[in-house]
């Protein structure tokens, strides 16, 4: 739904149930409010919002709901100009904060091969979960690198389509064609800013917005499905599969505590495990979160990470990486998902930020949005 009918109280469909969870959240598309007296669990990777009784997937329609932005003075300190991605419960509305936590591993998996195939099965259940639940939807998968090349190994049930973007499009085309793999592959052009406005509301300055791309060009292609679609990321997968979660941080100082002499060792301490889980959380969750939360509410469909589902989460809160990840395992996932050997690109070039969206992500630029939509900031 773009920006125009945003700002009505009425364009969200408002649900009422007594108990709500982030599956339901997240496995609804549409723009839905959720009202209920419980939550269920802590989300850890899919950002959830609460105000009150009242429950979303992004800040904007709890905004709206309350009928004006009541401005968080620490937050609209912390974006500043701009911001990269808001690592905190809070929100730039005062009444509106982030539900969850971090889960805390127990260590007690940290054998390889053991990881592998259990991650492997992890995201295999996943899938088919969110498949059985979603019959007839299609799979649109956005392929850059190894993390989002192994979904299109799985044993989908649902018609897949791969999708990306330059400079990775073709590389994308001959994995596709390399592993034998029967499905089309779509191209992306990052060039539509016509709902910028939408992307700046929904965005809420959580995240840097010059690393939003192809908003415009994923709402189209969900309507080509009729909204039926699950739009498939490989989201934060590299953390739990390759050694960056050595020097995985959230802030700043933390990655100059970490440089330090002393703690250099920090990430092979079990303390150093539990400040991993809370960097996924402030920082994946919010980050790569963030950037699929404000998909889902401008495409109206689903937008969900192959790696975030309930089986992999089970999973990710038993593995100690320091024995299970001390080197890239994915294509060792990518042979256990396919059931032999796979060919991989050389080489994983990244799309340029977005030129149209920078300086876009800031407090004033959010503000402004809203007045020329009514909402006023008290």
């Amino acid at each position: 739904m773009i920006l125009p009918d945003l700002t009505t109280r009425d364009a969200w469909e408002l649900r009422r149930q007594p108990e709500i969870d982030e599956e339901e959240l997240w496995l609804t598309p549409g723009p839905v409010i959720w009202q209920a007296e419980r939550f269920r669990g802590a989300p850890m990777f899919y950002p959830v919002y609460r105000s009150g009784d009242l429950y979303a997937t992004s800040p904007l329609p709890l905004i709206v709901q309350r009928g004006a932005l009541e401005l968080d003075a620490d937050v609209a300190r912390q974006v500043g100009g701009a911001v990269r991605y808001l690592a905190t419960n809070a929100t730039i509305d005062r009444r509106v904060r982030r539900v969850g936590c971090p889960e805390l591993s127990t260590l007690e998996l940290n054998d390889p091969p053991e990881y592998i195939a259990a991650f492997a099965a992890a995201v295999r259940s996943d899938i088919a979960r969110v498949e059985a639940r979603r019959p007839g939807f299609t799979n649109l998968v956005l392929c850059g690198g190894r993390d989002s090349l192994n979904l299109l190994l799985l044993p989908w049930q649902n018609p897949v389509i791969a999708v990306s973007a330059r400079p990775n499009f073709p590389l994308v085309q001959q994995f596709v064609r390399d592993n034998r793999l029967e499905m089309d592959v779509v191209e992306l052009v990052d060039r539509d800013a016509s709902l910028l406005d939408s992307e700046i509301a929904v965005n809420a300055c959580r995240i840097g917005l010059d690393h939003v791309r192809w908003v415009a060009e994923l709402r189209q292609l969900a309507a080509r499905f009729e909204r039926r679609a699950i739009f498939w990321v490989g989201a934060m997968a590299d953390a739990f599969t390759t050694p960056k979660w050595r020097t995985y941080n959230h802030s700043l100082a933390l990655a100059r505590l970490r440089a330090l002499p002393g703690l250099r060792g920090l990430a092979d301490t079990d303390a150093g495990q539990s400040l991993f889980s809370w960097t996924c959380y402030y920082r994946g969750g919010m980050w790569q979160g963030g950037n699929m939360s404000l998909l889902k509410e401008i495409t109206d469909a689903l937008v969900l990470s192959a790696y975030h589902g309930p089986a992999m989460r089970a999973l990710l809160a038993r593995v100690d990486l320091r024995g299970a990840a001390t080197s890239d395992i994915r294509p060792a996932i990518g042979e256990a998902l396919a059931g032999g050997p796979v060919v991989y690109p050389t080489t994983n070039p990244s799309p340029p930020p977005s030129t149209f969206r920078k300086r876009r992500s800031h407090v004033a630029a959010f503000v402004e949005v809203l007045a020329r939509h009514s909402i006023r900031c008290a």
